[in-house]
């Protein structure tokens, strides 16, 4: 995972400040999941699984999150109330170190303890027999995109991948450069659907570089641009209409994501 340094030292020393910061305000408000998971190193992760009525087997998309974005922000609860209504089941976690500390807790610099907490909530889900196999979704959103990207070409069975305000560009002296390969390698050989959901005042992936990213994949690739920053967030407005933005773009987002599932889980 050293290709991910420089990504984890960025995360680390705050410098997605858009995605950080808001999560680490609205950490108060996250509730514990009803199950706690055990990774391989000993670690704890929050994890909420869940299912529509029936027995099953059903789709499931596996959710990470942000570097401080929690599975309880709009963006995941949303897609993950979208995904439950047209009869997906959605698994959700927090990392190991925000489980262990909402306030303080930061990624690794490789990001090889985040992968490992991504790769355990993939094999619980993939034991739970109301799990259909052979149609298994990994996503995540910002740095969550990142860590689900290693783990979708890790896993050849899993069906595709939903890349929630990638990380795919950065800013030097006002121009956009991007940096997508480093976060997401080998994306020229990729042929499984993948979905990409950005915003157009996103500093970490400009709509120029997204569109670039979007055009190397050879399989189905569908990407959105929205209205907001990496947060899907308006930066400007009332408290009322910044609210509003914020709920409609999570509801957007929400239901592009499960038409992208739905599309793609063979049904």
């Amino acid at each position: 995972m050293k290709r991910f340094l420089n990504l984890g030292r960025r995360l680390a020393a705050g410098l997605l400040v858009a995605s950080v910061t808001a999560s680490l305000t609205a950490a108060t408000a996250w509730a514990a999941g009803p199950d706690r998971l055990e990774t391989p190193r000993g670690a704890h992760l929050a994890v909420r699984a869940d299912f529509p009525p029936g027995p099953g087997p059903f789709p499931t998309l596996v959710l990470a999150p942000g570097a401080g974005y929690h599975m309880d922000l709009p963006v995941l609860a949303e897609t993950a109330a979208q995904l439950l209504a047209r009869g997906f089941a959605v698994w959700r976690f927090n990392w190991a170190y925000f489980t262990a500390d909402p306030a303080g807790g930061r990624p690794s610099d490789e990001l090889t303890p985040e992968r490992e907490d991504l790769l355990a909530v993939l094999d619980r889900a993939l034991a739970d027999p109301r799990v259909a196999r052979e149609r298994v979704f990994v996503g995540g959103k910002s740095m969550g995109s990142v860590v689900a990207w290693s783990v979708l070409r890790e896993r050849p069975a899993v069906r595709g991948a939903v890349l929630l305000t990638p990380v795919c560009s950065r800013v030097v002296a006002g121009v956009p450069v991007a940096e997508f390969d480093q976060s997401y390698p080998g994306v020229a050989d990729e042929r499984r659907p993948l979905l990409l959901i950005s915003g157009d005042q996103d500093p970490l992936c400009a709509p120029s570089v997204l569109y670039r990213l979007a055009a190397l994949p050879s399989g189905p690739v569908r990407v959105a641009v929205l209205d907001g920053n990496h947060g899907l967030e308006a930066p400007a407005g009332s408290v009322d209409e910044r609210e509003a933005a914020r709920r409609h773009n999570a509801a957007l987002a929400a239901t592009l994501v499960a038409d992208f599932v739905a599309a793609h889980a063979g049904r």
